[in-house]
């Protein structure tokens, strides 16, 4: 057996050193900037913080919107009610679809407008 050698050719260049920290130098990332920003930004969110509270107290003093009125007009729901331009109510014509029908006394529920239960109620001496 022959023995091969081999000769691995070596450069003559040497590593790079590794930077050494001077003991003056500090590692420590300047933080001065960074705390101004900090207080800022606290400032400012506390200020925005301030203003939608007070926003909000005045939007829950706002007054709340009412039903609207023709909801709560029983008249289209009544026996002597009548779809008709001219005559809307045979009983009370004047206040017919009016505020003042909401509590109209001679209001009598027509038998369409009446659910199963009123009809019940009806039938055993009840008025719904």
């Amino acid at each position: 057996m022959t023995q091969i050698n081999l000769v691995t050719a070596q450069t003559s260049q040497p590593l790079p050193e590794p930077p050494n920290p001077s003991p003056s130098t500090s590692t420590a990332p300047d933080i001065s900037g960074l705390s101004a920003m900090g207080f800022v930004a606290v400032v400012y969110t506390a200020a925005v913080w301030a203003a939608v509270r007070e926003m909000m107290k005045d939007w829950k003093d706002l007054p709340k919107p009412k039903p609207l009125v023709e909801n709560n007009i029983p008249c289209r729901k009544c026996q002597f009610f009548s779809n008709n331009h001219y005559l809307k109510c045979a009983v009370n014509p004047s206040i017919a679809m009016t505020k003042d029908a909401i509590e109209c006394r001679d209001y009598c529920p027509s038998e369409k407008a009446l659910t199963t239960i009123e009809r019940l109620w009806i039938s055993r001496g009840f008025r719904p």
